[in-house]
Formats: C-alpha cells, sequence, structure tokens
C-alpha cells in the first residue's frame, strides 16, 4: 500500500532541506589554529634563510680566492685604496643579492602568500629582505679572515647562518610557547629574543614571523581580543630593522678596523726587518767606500711602507759602464 502511494505522489512538489548552524569556535580552537598556523610560517622563515645562506656564503670565495692569490695586494700596490675595495665589494655583492630576492617575492607571489605579498604586507616584506642583505653581507667579509680555502669557507659559513638561525629561533619560540603556564619564562623569552637581536639571521626570521603573526591575527578576526599592532610599530618590524641596520653598520666598521690594523702589522714588520738589514749591510758597505747619503736614502726607501709612494732610479756610473749595461739585469721588487 505504502508503495502504491508514490504514484499519485508528485516528487517535484517534495524535497529535503538542511540547514547547517556550527557552533562558534571556541578559544582553545582558535588559539590552537594560530600556533598551527605560525609554526608553519616559522618553518618557511627558516627555508628562506636557508636559500639565502648560499648567496651570502658565496660573497667571500671570491674575496679568499683573491686574497691568497695575490690579486689583492697587487691591487693594493697599484694604489687601490682599502676603503674602495671593500665599498665596491659591498655594493656589488648587495645589487647581487637583490637577483635572488626578486626570486623570493616573485615565488610567493605565484603561490598566493597573501601573509607576505598581500595588501600593506608586501612592502614591509621586501624592506625585510633587503635590510637583511645590508647586515649579512660585512658579516660574512668579516669571518673572510679566518679562511684560506673557499671551499671551506662556504661550507662553514652555510652551517653558521643555518645554526644560528635554528638555535636561536627555537629557543624563543620554545619558551614563548611554554610562557602562558610559568610568567618567569616568559620575561626569559623576552629578554633572550631582545639578545638574539645582534645576529642578522635571527632578526630576519623574527620579523618574518612578525609579519605571519599579524597577518593570522587579521584573517582569525582577533585584532580586538589580542595586542596587535601596527606593522611597522616597533614591536612588530621596526626593532628588527633598526637592529639590522646597526649591525651593518657596525660589521662595516670591525671589517675596515681589520684590514686597516692588519696593513699597520704588516708595516711595523716590514720596519724591523728592514732596520736589522740595514744595520748588516751598511757596516759592509761603508768599507766598500757607498757615501753616507747613499746610504740614507737607502734606508728611507726600505722603510717607506704605503705602496703610494714613487721610487726614482738615478744610476751615476763612474766606472766607464754605460747606463744600458746597469739596468739591463736590474729587478725592483
Amino acid at each position: 500500500m505504502t508503495s502504491n502511494l508514490f504514484d499519485f505522489i508528485d516528487p517535484e512538489n517534495y524535497g529535503l532541506a538542511i540547514a547547517n548552524f556550527p557552533l562558534p569556535t571556541g578559544q582553545g580552537q582558535t588559539t590552537r589554529r594560530l600556533l598551527n598556523s605560525l609554526m608553519i610560517e616559522l618553518t618557511k622563515a627558516i627555508g628562506v634563510i636557508f636559500a639565502l645562506s648560499f648567496v651570502s656564503s658565496s660573497f667571500t670565495t671570491f674575496i679568499i680566492r683573491e686574497k691568497h692569490s695575490g690579486a689583492m695586494a697587487m691591487q693594493f700596490l697599484s694604489g687601490h685604496s682599502r676603503l674602495v675595495y671593500w665599498s665596491m665589494s659591498y655594493v656589488w655583492d648587495f645589487i647581487s643579492f637583490l637577483i635572488p630576492v626578486a626570486f623570493i617575492v616573485i615565488i610567493f607571489v605565484i603561490f598566493d602568500e597573501q601573509a607576505y605579498i598581500g595588501k600593506g604586507q608586501i612592502g614591509a616584506f621586501i624592506v625585510l629582505l633587503v635590510v637583511y642583505g645590508l647586515a649579512i653581507t660585512p658579516l660574512m667579509y668579516c669571518f673572510s679572515f679566518i679562511f684560506h680555502s673557499p671551499s671551506v669557507a662556504f661550507v662553514s659559513f652555510l652551517a653558521l647562518n643555518i645554526l644560528v638561525t635554528i638555535i636561536t629561533t627555537v629557543i624563543v619560540q620554545t619558551l614563548e610557547l611554554t610562557a602562558h603556564d610559568n610568567p618567569d619564562v616568559s620575561s626569559v623569552a623576552d629578554v633572550l629574543a631582545n639578545l638574539f637581536l645582534i645576529f642578522p639571521q635571527f632578526a630576519f626570521s623574527r620579523g618574518f614571523y612578525e609579519l605571519a603573526k599579524g597577518y593570522a591575527i587579521n584573517a582569525l578576526r582577533l585584532d580586538q581580543l589580542t595586542d596587535s599592532s601596527h606593522l611597522f610599530s616597533w614591536k612588530a618590524l621596526t626593532e628588527k630593522l633598526v637592529a639590522m641596520t646597526i649591525e651593518a653598520v657596525v660589521f662595516s666598521g670591525i671589517l675596515l678596523l681589520v684590514e686597516y690594523s692588519r696593513l699597520r702589522n704588516v708595516c711595523g714588520k716590514c720596519k724591523n726587518k728592514s732596520k736589522i738589514v740595514s744595520a748588516a749591510v751598511s757596516s759592509g758597505e761603508h768599507r766598500l767606500g757607498i757615501g753616507a747619503d747613499v746610504l740614507e736614502e737607502r734606508e728611507r726607501v726600505e722603510n717607506v711602507c704605503y705602496p703610494y709612494r714613487k721610487l726614482n732610479l738615478f744610476l751615476n756610473t763612474t766606472d766607464g759602464t754605460t747606463e744600458t749595461d746597469k739596468t739591463k739585469n736590474l729587478s725592483v721588487f
């Protein structure tokens, strides 16, 4: 009987309507979503630094190769200023650093990473990448003095960048995650976060993290419930950008200080050595009848340290030989 009823019922007049009224998301679920999102973004920050570490580590290989092949010394001996040499290297390497930065931005645009290329985010993201390049380049230069092999230096700098990034970032992030249950841990995390800003790697990863954090808070509509601020506020990005800018200046100053202190040490050794040689030679040359004015001029030339002086040779012959004969086998070092 029930089956026969369907012959008299028009199915178009009947149907099934479903309505879904989900309960509001609890605070615990929202917090978990926020933490999961931030952990993923933190991993991206470490990945970006890992990629840029190949670029910054490669800057020193050419300098070490020049230094130990003698090309750098030849430039200085020809009158090239040390300040100009390092300034030009800095400018060239920074321009080279901008090329992978452009590729990173393009990749983030392709994958639609709104946390970094969204409206109001992309400008801060590019500034963060550029300032990181300004800070990390002179730091790599400072460590170039302790290496003799370009390949060893490249691997060492790569490992150094990755280890510093992972260790500092993981320590601070772990302390911050456990700070909700222990207020003392929160103060320790704040101190370490400020202390680790001396490393450009940590400052960049922290700024990267703040970009993602600000976007996640706005996406989850938590800006009214949390202490969120503008991207360029002091605790968000400005603190990190200022730290990396100061580091760029400080590392550049240390580089020039080391370079010119090495120059003074070499000059001092050259002068001491020339005095010993002059004392030994002059005792025998007095017996050969060489005049005092000649010995005085020789001592002045041997004490010249800077490569910008001119050495003029005047050959006065008194034994009947020609100047061509005198200068045939003459060598000056």
